[in-house]
């Protein structure tokens, strides 16, 4: 499937499903992973999460029905509506909380104006920059007084590899939440863009979510305890790149093709997954960490080829999905069906302690992340099995396709190995505050 963007074409081969992957539906829960097929619920846009009462964090940021909520923890009160739109092709992304606490940082795009904004827990939204690199993150300084984001310039480098100039800028951010006027620390080497292709419905939404082969939204800026920015060399997701804000100079990207990087607690080391997109003998989907200052990198053996990584920001523990697909099929050239059977993994960052905490055949893991009280959250991403089903079966009116699309889900685990339960319906990107 298609939608209208910079990156993809319009292929209206089912009009329908095609308005629903661009986000111009939406709706509920979706059908049990079952033979039996039953339509989704109808959501509405005055839904109530379910109430969280056990979770001892402080804040959980999340984004449901094109609109960013803030809910304080571990009281049940209702969400904070912090941000909202009615653009069909809004986007809320990257929901970063400050190292405090007190301030989420997150991406927005709407009606293709690129944006970073800041929200307090009270609800106060400022735009840090307006005018930034398409599906970009801005990322905090160690300490939180500051706010480093990326432009992307319409100057091009000619020598290889080819790309555009992408300039890193910064803002400071006072305890009150006041940004200063933004100023440029340097420029950095863009990369030659995107990926782009059809995909499945689940595919569309986990990109959303967490991120694929192609990756395209999985971007990462992140600002570690050496001063120095690792950043995805472009929005394809196919490696990362070093700045260096202390000097404002570009240093050596790393040669070992990585993506989706994130920093362990303290902020001195990252952790990542290899891969390459150009080459399937490469793409060995190994567990690599290391060193900010250094370009070398270390294996850390899994008992699974990795997807996505995270690291626990309470237990320090890091957090891997293994995905591999068990079917699908092709109605036609550009529309198409897959289906994954997936797992998440707990591991030290040394590498010991390895378990399994939970795995299905009917959905897909994402955004991992941890409470206070050391339960586990994540975004679980529903497969193509129910729409395929509903598309093939002559009794299901193409009119109601739409009931049956793939949805996000946030779900909780009380304690590695606990039994899942669903936190909250028809939601995502998921961030809790320190």
């Amino acid at each position: 499937m298609w939608c209208t963007n910079y990156r993809s074409r319009p292929i209206l081969l089912f009009p329908l499903l095609w308005l629903a992957a661009c986000g111009t539906l939406e709706v509920g829960s979706a059908p049990p992973a079952s033979a039996t097929l039953e339509p989704t619920r109808a959501a509405t846009a005055t839904m109530a999460p379910t109430p969280v009462t056990a979770i001892e964090g402080t804040a959980v940021a999340y984004v449901q029905h094109r609109t960013l909520y803030v809910r304080d923890l571990p009281q049940a009160h209702p969400p904070m509506l912090v941000d909202d739109c009615l653009d069909p092709k809004c986007l809320f992304q990257y929901l970063k909380w400050s190292p405090n606490g007190r301030y989420l940082l997150y991406y927005r795009e709407d009606n293709g104006i690129h944006e970073i904004r800041l929200a307090d827990r009270q609800g106060m939204v400022r735009t840090v920059a307006s005018g930034t690199a398409p599906l970009r993150p801005a990322a905090w300084s160690p300490d939180g007084r500051q706010i480093a984001f990326l432009r992307q310039t319409d100057r091009w480098i000619e020598s290889e590899p080819l790309g555009n100039i992408v300039e890193v800028w910064s803002v400071a951010v006072a305890a009150s939440g006041a940004i200063s006027d933004a100023k440029i620390v340097g420029e950095i080497h863009g990369g030659a863009g995107c990926g782009g292709g059809g995909r499945s419905q689940s595919d569309e939404l986990y990109e959303r979510e967490g991120g694929t082969a192609y990756g395209f939204q999985m971007s990462k800026t992140e600002w570690t305890a050496q001063n120095i920015l690792l950043y995805t060399l472009d929005c394809g997701n196919a490696g990362i790149g070093r700045f260096d804000m202390s000097t404002g100079t570009e240093l050596e990207p790393y040669a070992v093709p990585l993506r989706g990087l994130v920093l362990n607690r303290g902020r001195d080391r990252w952790v990542a997954v290899t891969w390459d997109a150009r080459s399937t003998e490469l793409r060995k989907n190994e567990l690599a960490a290391g060193d900010p200052t250094s370009t070398d990198t270390e294996i850390i053996p899994t008992l699974a080829p990795v997807e996505l990584v995270y690291v626990g920001p309470v237990s320090g523990h890091i957090y891997y999905t293994s995905r591999h697909r068990t079917g699908g099929a092709n109605l036609s050239d550009d529309y198409f069906f897959n289906f994954y059977e997936s797992a998440l993994w707990m591991i030290h960052a040394d590498g010991s302690g390895e378990k399994l905490l939970w795995q299905a055949a009917d959905h897909s893991f994402a955004g991992v992340t941890e409470a206070l009280d050391g339960s586990i959250l994540f975004v679980r991403v529903e497969n193509d099995v129910a729409l395929y089903e509903a598309v093939q079966d002559e009794t299901v009116a193409p009119e109601r396709w739409v009931d049956y699309l793939p949805q996000r889900h946030i779900v909780r685990i009380l304690a590695p190995g606990g039994e899942p339960e669903a936190w909250l319906e028809n939601a995502g990107n998921l961030a809790i505050s320190p």
